[in-house]
């Protein structure tokens, strides 16, 4: 078992906790992060595209409205994307120097400090004080405010509740929530207003250097660098963290902190990912073509990336294997039965009946292995890559637009691969070799073969960063990506090679026991330490337990004696069995 790590590009949107950015930015439900070399990573909710700008470059200021994203770039322009009446409007001018975004609205300074608002102006948001100049601006749910070069506040739009009421005195920043606000004085202390149903304007007292409202609670640092939050705390959202940190924001039910050594630690509700896939029970994971899926021991899933055609809402059932298609995904249950879910327009949802022991998802189609051996394919049938042939079988794999198996049994020439589909390429001209893993890319594919070796056919040889030949040495896993491969040694180092214009060839160093490749990006899980996994191959299982039998009894120093009293017995017998680790999910 291990955690995800990925590298390449973030535009699937994984958030990783050793990544350093500059800045961060919460919204309603998903979280934004620019790093340190001016691109975009978002992760949580998708359903209305907030996340798909992620792997932008060249960006210099970010900010997370309710379900859409503002950015302004190195010119001074502003892009949006996501809820389109928030995003309506947007002015193409460039030179703007900061940009914000509130929940169905966002304003923008031009050169002179002038506010420039867009999207809904329903109560008045997107009607700043004629003349107003700032030095910056906020925005909440249906209101705006203001700070000018002397720290005097001006707000408008809705005032229902008094979050338009700003205050006598000067300040240095300010934020804005749903319906409350919450200014910094330039003596640090804090002044909120607006609604105080959750408790979000009883502000402490104190001396602090940042200020950040989320919907309905609200945050600061103090000059010790702790964190303080006050208000709804229904999600977990004001459980900060006891860590050092430099900025803040606050989203519907989450919260966002940057440490003062650029990283990012999340907190409060994760239903929709906005705090990142984190965990350290992954056994397994599979990336699509703009998302992914990691399954945990226990046999539920994390999936993140696009989910605009549902292909990130997994059932809430028990799988022992997972799979991502371009636009779609498919499970294999506990039971063997099949699911799919995602989209079906070319018929890669429509599952066959029956039990079966394998599948794997191609771009629009879809393969299974049956217990007999025997292979169902469906979806796309394009070029021939549904067209499985008969005979028995010991492992599949679905590409782009093609489809291989391992041959199996007494069937002749076992051990060698059948490809059929697309053959463009060269994808489909298997060797004559006996193969023990396979795995089909974006018009190449890769194996293992008993020994241990890589093989490799298909590509683009015109490509200027050729796939085939693999680097020569033994591999213990081998995974082909749409045009990189990635493969894990017996040390369990990760090897990349192939197209690397994202950085997808080039991963970190650690011990990882799956790894998987996807359109511009490679995701991994790397192995954390175990109690009772004594063989250190990240699980627990009968081999484990018969070293520990082996060393029962008096036994000082030994790997076996997971409570540390000098002696193996019982106690030792029930963290390891506590560990216990399915094989079914490991297939």
């Amino acid at each position: 078992m291990g955690r995800i790590v990925s590298f390449g590009s973030q535009s699937i949107g994984q958030w990783n906790e050793s990544m350093k950015v500059g800045q961060i930015a919460a919204g309603g439900a998903h979280s934004l992060a620019l790093t340190m070399d001016h691109r975009l990573v978002g992760w949580g909710a998708n359903s209305l595209g907030q996340c798909i700008g992620t792997g932008l470059a060249g960006i210099t200021s970010i900010d997370a409205g309710d379900s859409h994203t503002v950015i302004l770039d190195s010119d001074g322009r502003i892009h949006a994307w996501g809820n389109s009446l928030a995003v309506s409007g947007v002015p193409q001018d460039v030179g703007f120097t900061s940009v914000v975004a509130g929940g169905w609205h966002g304003i923008a300074l031009d050169p002179d400090g002038v506010p420039i608002c867009w999207g809904s102006n329903w109560l008045g948001q997107c009607t700043p004080p004629e003349g107003a100049v700032f030095k910056m601006v906020a925005a909440g749910n249906y209101h705006s405010i203001g700070l000018d070069d002397n720290g005097r506040i001006s707000c408008w739009g809705d005032n229902s509740l008094g979050q338009c009421d700003q205050p006598d005195g000067t300040f240095q920043a300010v934020s804005a929530g749903q319906y409350h606000s919450i200014g910094l004085g330039t003596d640090g202390t804090i002044t909120c207003w607006g609604s105080n149903e959750h408790g979000q304007c009883d502000a402490p007292a104190g001396i602090y250097t940042h200020v950040a409202c989320g919907w309905n609670h609200s945050m600061a640092i103090g000059i010790d660098g702790q964190v303080h939050c006050w208000g709804d705390d229904s999600s977990g959202q004001c459980r900060a963290p006891s860590m050092l940190m430099e900025s803040l924001d606050g989203g519907q039910h989450h919260s966002m902190g940057r440490l003062i050594d650029g990283t990012v630690v999340c907190w409060g509700s994760n239903e929709s990912g906005q705090c990142g896939i984190s965990g350290t029970d992954f056994v397994s994971v599979d990336v699509g073509y703009n998302h992914a899926m990691a399954l945990r021991v226990d046999g539920t899933v994390a999936c993140w990336g696009a989910s605009v055609y549902g292909q990130c809402d997994v059932p809430e059932i028990e799988f022992q294997k997972v799979s991502t298609g371009q636009r779609h995904s498919i499970g294999l249950s506990i039971d063997g039965t099949i699911h799919c879910w995602g989209d079906n327009s070319l018929g890669q949802c429509d599952g066959p009946k029956g039990i079966f022991v394998d599948l794997d998802a191609g771009y629009h189609h879809n393969i299974a292995l049956a217990a007999d051996g025997s292979v169902t394919c469906w979806g796309l049938n394009s070029s021939g890559q549904c067209d499985a042939p008969d005979g028995m079988y010991t492992a599949i794999t679905a590409g782009s637009t093609h489809s291989a198996a391992i041959r199996g049994g007494a069937f002749a020439g076992s051990g060698l691969v059948d490809c059929w589909g697309s053959n463009a390429s060269g994808e489909s001209d298997s060797p004559l070799l006996a193969i023990e893993q396979v795995d089909a890319g974006g018009g190449f594919t890769v194996a293992l073969d008993t020994d241990g070796f890589a093989s490799c056919w298909g590509g683009d040889p015109k490509s200027g960063q050729p796939i085939c030949p693999p680097p020569g040495g033994l591999f213990s896993h081998v995974s082909a990506g749409t045009g990189h491969a990635v493969a894990i040694r017996p040390d369990g180092q990760l090897e990349c090679w192939g197209s690397n214009t994202q950085g997808q060839c080039d991963p970190p160093v650690g011990f990882f026991i799956d790894a998987d490749g996807g359109l511009m990006h490679t995701v991994a899980i790397e192995l954390v330490s175990i109690p009772g996994d004594l063989d250190h191959d990240g699980i627990v299982n009968g081999t484990d337990l018969a070293l520990l039998l082996a060393a029962w009894g008096d036994c000082i120093g030994c790997t076996a004696d997971l409570d540390g009293d000098d002696r193996v017995d019982g106690t030792d017998l029930g963290m390891l069995l506590s560990h216990w680790t399915d094989a079914r999910r490991l297939q």
